[in-house]
């Protein structure tokens, strides 16, 4: 415990070489393996809850190097799924998850990829389908003013369904349909792109109702994007997985263990 306080007090510092050195004491400290969560609470959940609420300055920190930029989130990410429990992360939720959508804008993309792990450990510790997490990707991510925030928020989804797996968040798997349908007439071609890469990742795992859902979209999807989308979809082999996937009422689908013909 007091060696996260010297952490926190290095986190707290004005000066962007303090906060850096704060940061390797930190991956040292979690690569010790002697930071051990037993019981909840306990005294060492309870600092590292502290903590979480000291990122922002770091994360926010321009100054600092890419290296110690990435190893901040790699951290973040740890703490997390360290923490494991709503009961240390939820008072600090907020500030954190602005402050790693924010680093989507970063000019690095080491330190964009390495934002994305962090949202995928705070839907482990609140819940693949927490409502908390989704609505910060959905109402601040998708329409965010920076096409990099945009691009990022897709991506994050996409690993969010190849990771979880969408049976877990079937509620907002169904609403970001029509997020990534409406994010394909993004001005930004990466942005246009990410959306597709999306849809494919729900493709994977959901099958021949994607391809009747967007063949019927309104309003109509361009017949470029439909022949793209469909191609894509031809090109992909459907994951694994014996959970029924329900999209709507009229559209069920059962993973199979070989490819649809």
């Amino acid at each position: 415990v007091a060696e996260i306080e010297k952490v926190i007090d290095a986190f707290q510092a004005p000066s962007t070489e303090t906060r850096r050195h704060g940061v390797e004491k930190l991956c040292n400290l979690l690569e010790s393996k002697t930071v051990v969560i037993d019981q909840e609470p306990s005294d060492v959940g309870e600092a590292l809850s502290r903590l979480l609420g000291k990122f922002k300055p770091v994360l926010k920190d321009s100054g600092l190097p890419v290296a110690a930029a990435s190893s901040a989130l790699k951290s973040l990410e740890r703490i997390l799924l360290l923490l494991g429990s709503p009961l240390y992360v939820k008072p600090h939720y907020k500030a954190v998850a602005k402050a790693v959508l924010a680093k989507f804008n970063d000019g690095s993309d080491k330190v964009r990829q390495h934002a994305v792990p962090v949202f995928l450990a705070l839907l482990a510790v609140f819940g693949p389908d927490s409502e908390t997490v989704w609505e910060t990707l959905e109402m601040e991510g998708i329409g965010h003013k920076s096409p990099r925030v945009r691009e990022y928020t897709l991506v994050c989804f996409s690993a969010a369904v190849d990771h979880f797996k969408p049976s877990n968040f079937l509620v907002i798997f169904r609403r970001f349909l029509f997020n990534l349908t409406s994010s394909l007439e993004d001005r930004e071609h990466h942005v246009r792109e990410a959306a597709i890469n999306a849809l494919v990742g729900m493709y994977k795992f959901v099958g021949v109702p994607i391809e009747q859902q967007l063949r019927d979209h309104q309003p109509p999807l361009r017949p470029a994007q439909l022949e793209t989308l469909m191609e894509k979809f031809a090109h992909t082999d459907l994951a694994l997985e014996d959970d029924q996937v329900r999209l709507s009422d009229d559209h069920v689908v059962y993973h199979q263990r070989n490819r649809l013909s």
